[in-house]
């Protein structure tokens, strides 16, 4: 039979294995979302990640046409393709994906 020690010892190193599986299971789960965030980023065009970046640093779409000397219509039209792309109704969700795949918001151009 086991003595108390013995038995400690190895409820102690069951609760281990059980907070390493956890942890595993959760890096796991994350590094999915990431490259699943990654695979939707990569479907946009060049145009749609430059307006994804300036939308990421907080610029309004008659900014982001200003600097990009287009309409602000044009702004309109690629911020709802990448929304399509994305797969999301909103811009804080966008820039959840966006952050989950690495993508560097561009700097405001004043």
């Amino acid at each position: 039979m086991y003595n108390n020690k013995k038995m400690q010892f190895l409820l102690e190193l069951l609760k281990s294995i059980n907070e390493a599986l956890s942890l595993s299971k959760d890096l796991k789960s994350e590094k999915e979302e990431t490259a699943k965030a990654c695979r939707l980023i990569n479907t946009l065009t060049d145009r749609e990640l430059e307006i994804l970046k300036y939308i990421m640093s907080g610029m309004l779409n008659k900014q982001i046409a200003s600097c990009l000397s287009i309409s602000e219509e044009t702004v309109k039209v690629h911020k709802h393709n990448i929304h399509i792309k994305l797969g999301v109704k909103s811009v804080p969700e966008l820039i959840r994906i966006a952050g989950q795949a690495g993508v560097i918001p561009s700097e405001k151009k004043d």
